[in-house]
């Protein structure tokens, strides 16, 4: 792969990736896409990611934010507004893939669910990441590693 801005290359080129996810868990992924040639677009809310609040801040920015986000462009919208559904929509119909790690029900409240983006794009591949998964008495809980490190008793 070469590094010429504007110029993607690898096996993933032509690839276009929606990133909807925050901090590690839900961002890694779309940053190895990126790597192998995808193009990128990381959907936040018009807070930012939370991991933009994550130190230590060089020029302004989060290194670790700016490590889990590299190789993204960035769109921030309102994602209860329907405008903004209706611009993610516009962008689901050229995508590949969606990457999402929202607690489950969140995607489908927002509109933003597997079964939505399929009925607009039937050929895209949808990944959704959970801490504790779609099913059981967690199911409803956000999760970072933190959380998940602090249960364990670390």
């Amino acid at each position: 792969m070469t590094s010429t801005p504007g110029i993607q290359t690898g096996p993933l080129a032509g690839l276009r990736v929606l990133d909807f996810g925050t901090f590690v868990a839900g961002t890694y992924n779309a940053v190895l896409l990126g790597e192998l040639g995808a193009k990128v677009i990381k959907v936040e809310s018009l807070e930012g990611d939370s991991s933009r609040y994550l130190g230590p801040f060089m020029a302004g920015e989060s290194r670790a934010f700016v490590g889990w986000n590299r190789n993204k462009r960035g769109i921030a919208l309102d994602l209860r507004n329907p405008a903004a559904t209706e611009i993610i929509h516009k962008l689901v119909r050229n995508a590949d893939i969606v990457t999402e790690n929202f607690r489950p029900g969140v995607t489908k409240r927002l509109k933003l669910d597997y079964d939505t983006f399929k009925a607009i794009n039937p050929r895209l591949i949808y990944c959704s990441s959970t801490g504790f998964g779609t099913q059981g008495p967690l199911r409803d809980r956000p999760s970072y590693d933190a959380v998940l490190q602090t249960m364990g008793g670390v």
